[in-house]
């Protein structure tokens, strides 16, 4: 399924032994034509939704899909 849009990544730090952190983003990722992918969802080839009822029995629907198209690559 869609991702929503993020893809920055923030370095944390301690202020002193106050216990209190802080973060900056000092990296964010640009795509030429785009620009920074931040509050760019990302679409997937295969939209596969995992559905409640399987996800309780320990089925990862998305894997599967994935999986599934990986062996089509290599056969």
């Amino acid at each position: 399924m869609p991702v929503p849009g993020t893809c920055s990544f923030a370095g944390w730090e301690m202020l002193g032994d106050s216990g209190v952190r802080w973060g900056v983003v000092p990296l964010g990722v640009k795509v030429e034509g785009v620009g920074y992918l931040d509050n760019h969802q990302t679409e997937p080839d295969i939209k596969v939704r995992n559905t409640y009822e399987e996800v309780a029995k320990g089925r990862d629907e998305q894997l599967e899909a994935a999986v599934a198209e990986l062996l089509k690559e290599i056969k």
